[in-house]
């Protein structure tokens, strides 16, 4: 049976005021939206429960409710948050675009976004960088030490050979000194001794090795990695 009431309202009054609907087909329920102490409600009539209060469902949509919602994300002024209480929201603040999740009791921080690829950011922890290692941030033990292959130099009688930008461990030949120079190559100073071996490190051109002697003379760095 249908009933066209055209524009007309219905106005129902009294104590709890309902409308029940009586479903007759395969698996129906009886149902009512019915007023309850200034609420609406969608009541079961067969199990006497409230099914969903219109005004108060939130916990319907959260994460394992009956109609959650997924994917999500509130967002607005960081000041602007809204208090917490309904676990598994995010929260993004579009002016420190900082990302908060609601674990039900308080907004926790999740990160800072600020356009950070989380797949190529390296470049963040390197010296001068934003997110830059402090200098006591490591320990010794925790960098890992190996060799590369160790190399051989020969440096003619009475010159030098730039030692490559790198760490290394080097063997001096027996007429054969490291040096380096502090001031981009006016003044040497000596680094290592004739005949020496030694750790040292090098910037690629201001390290070198110089054969002291009247003779060619050979000499190793093995590098460290």
């Amino acid at each position: 049976m249908a009933i066209n009431l055209g524009n007309e309202k219905v106005h129902i009054s009294g104590s709890n005021p309902k409308v029940k609907f009586e479903g007759s087909e395969s698996g129906a329920k009886t149902l009512s939206i019915r007023e309850n102490t200034g609420k609406i409600e969608i009541y079961d009539e067969n199990t006497g429960t409230v099914v969903l209060t219109i005004e108060q469902h939130a916990n319907r949509h959260t994460q394992g409710g009956a109609d959650e919602v997924i994917g999500i994300v509130l967002q607005g002024l960081d000041a602007d948050k809204p208090a917490a209480g309904t676990a598994g929201r995010f929260w993004l603040s579009t002016d420190t675009l900082s990302l908060y999740y609601d674990n039900g009791t308080a907004w926790i921080l999740v990160g800072i976004l600020a356009g950070l690829d989380l797949s190529a950011h390296a470049s963040r922890h390197n010296k001068g960088g934003a997110d830059a290692i402090p200098d006591d941030g490591l320990g010794y033990s925790q960098i890992k030490v190996s060799y590369g292959t160790e190399q051989s130099v020969t440096v003619t009688a009475s010159s030098t050979s730039v030692i490559p930008e790198g760490r290394y461990i080097v063997r001096c030949g027996a007429n054969t000194k490291v040096e380096y120079s502090p001031d981009g190559g006016t003044t040497w100073y000596d680094l290592v001794a004739v005949g020496g071996i030694a750790e040292i490190s090098s910037d690629g051109t201001n390290c070198r090795f110089n054969n002291t002697g009247s003779a060619d003379d050979n000499s190793y760095y093995l590098p460290i990695e």
